[in-house]
């Protein structure tokens, strides 16, 4: 949808764009947060290098569309709540009450990423195979997961080398395209 603002290809496109960048800048996700970034870098580059001059204002747009859209939804939350109670979350209560194990749970995610990467490092253990493949890896009995909680050793996990590194090239190729 950036893209397609960004080049002009279809002025309506900004609209279901601005809405999807409003949805995933809500959902308070550090990978939606970096999913955003990429495609915005990445038109930004793309924009520039080409010469697009249409295109900063189509970015501009969108961006204030964006941010439109996001404060309206937090100001009209409280009038569509109907009176509910928001409680904090089982993994903010842990923080906050400073007995969070987060930070060593997704350090046994990653040793035992590594360790099944160690074990298939050229062609990967296959994709979508963690969830079956990490619990003979894992750490503890409390880290079991069907994901690693970090895309990137995960990939390498399932992938091995080859595929991540092709991963790799496509993203460098894209942000160089």
């Amino acid at each position: 949808g950036i893209w397609r603002t960004v080049t002009g290809a279809n002025r309506w496109e900004i609209i279901p764009t601005a809405i999807t960048g409003a949805a995933l800048y809500l959902t308070f996700s550090r990978s939606a947060y970096g999913l955003l970034a990429f495609a915005l870098i990445a038109a930004v580059l793309v924009a520039w290098r080409r010469g697009l001059k249409p295109a900063w204002l189509s970015l501009l747009v969108l961006v204030v569309l964006t941010s439109v859209l996001i404060t309206g939804t937090v100001a009209l939350r409280p009038h569509l709540s109907h009176g509910a109670q928001v409680t904090a979350s089982e993994r903010f209560t842990e923080v906050a009450a400073g007995s969070s194990t987060s930070l060593s749970d997704r350090a046994n995610y990653l040793k035992a990423s590594y360790n099944i990467w160690e074990n298939y490092a050229l062609l990967g253990s296959g994709g979508g195979t963690f969830g079956s493949v990490h619990p003979a890896y894992q750490q503890q009995v409390v880290s079991a997961g069907a994901s690693a909680h970090n895309s990137y050793a995960q990939t390498f996990a399932e992938l091995g080398l080859v595929g991540g590194t092709a991963l790799l090239v496509l993203a460098i190729a894209l942000l160089v395209e």
